[in-house]
């Protein structure tokens, strides 16, 4: 199945999709280790034995399943949780992580694999620790290349395979937190930026607003200017609803750039998203040179012109 960029959706995955984690696991299983597995152990991990398996994961409190999937199509899975084998130490497990064969060379398990990290690590983890078979040689070279290093090895009992693994690990750093009312946060480690921006681009911003009020002193339309590197960025231009189409956004739209001629700046750019003003701005001399589509069906579109 051909998955576009930005249509594949992470979740947690529910009971509904037992039958589809089931069918994908036992034919990318069986594709994988038809030459390594015992044939006993081969017929024998099918359909009803891994049903069995993913029904209890799924219905588990301690284990955490994301799945990938494009529209109502399963493309991958995998679980993480407690450490199933005293080789990983105190790591948590990733375990089960399998892309479908269609999906394969698409990001989608490095995706999955960054998920469950990301997870481990949130968990209060400081190493995680995933298993390959030995003589899974492309498994060993995907995840060396995603920065697991081998760290021991264990011997899988059974009862159908005693496999040989080598476990890769990651270090975590727990330390790594979400802030949702990130406000005085961002404004911390923000400054951080200007500062770094001007050692390194002599980059200094200078900023202005152009604005008209009523008779009350309301601000009835406004624009912000940021020049910086001899060039505009138009920001946040608004007109009063009541006053669109009177011309009001063309004069206040000229006024910034002819004050951001007075202050250095020979050409400008701003962006706008494609329920707002594209057409306004075209007719201004702005010309589109980026635009991104948004999953949920929008476009946010880069615009420039010289001035």
């Amino acid at each position: 199945m051909a998955a576009e960029i930005g249509s594949v959706h992470y979740r947690r995955a529910t009971s509904d999709d037992l039958e589809a984690i089931v069918d994908l696991h036992v034919d990318v299983w069986r594709a994988t280790y038809r030459d390594l597995a015992p044939a006993d152990a081969f017929d024998a991990l099918g359909p009803s034995k891994r049903r069995a398996g993913w029904a209890a994961t799924l219905a588990s409190t301690a284990q955490f399943t994301f799945v990938a999937c494009h529209a109502d199509v399963l493309l991958g899975m995998m679980f993480v949780g407690p450490a199933t084998q005293p080789a990983y130490g105190d790591a948590g497990e990733i375990k089960h992580l399998y892309v479908a064969r269609s999906a394969a060379r698409k990001g989608i398990g490095r995706a999955l694999l960054a998920m469950g990290l990301n997870h481990l690590r949130t968990e209060g983890y400081s190493r995680a620790g995933l298993a390959v078979v030995q003589g899974n040689t492309q498994a060993e070279a995907f995840y060396a290349a995603q920065g697991g290093e081998p760290s021991g090895s264990f011997t899988d009992e059974g009862p159908l395979w005693r496999s040989l693994n080598t476990i890769y690990t990651w270090t975590l750093d727990p330390a790594l937190t979400v802030v949702e009312d990130d406000t005085e946060a961002y404004a911390e480690y923000a400054a951080n930026f200007a500062d770094y921006n001007a050692k390194a681009a002599g980059l200094t911003t200078d900023t202005f607003s152009i604005v008209k009020r009523d008779e009350t002193g309301k601000i009835i339309a406004g624009g912000r200017g940021h020049v910086y590197l001899g060039a505009l960025e138009v920001r946040g231009l608004w007109v009063d609803p009541a006053l669109r189409g009177t011309g009001l956004g063309s004069s206040l739209l000229t006024a910034i750039e002819c004050e951001a001629r007075t202050r250095g700046a020979t050409k400008a750019m701003l962006y706008t998203y494609s329920w707002q003003a594209e057409a306004f701005y075209t007719r201004h001399g702005y010309r589109a040179f980026g635009r991104f589509e948004f999953p949920a069906g929008h476009a946010r579109i880069d615009m420039e012109k010289g001035l």
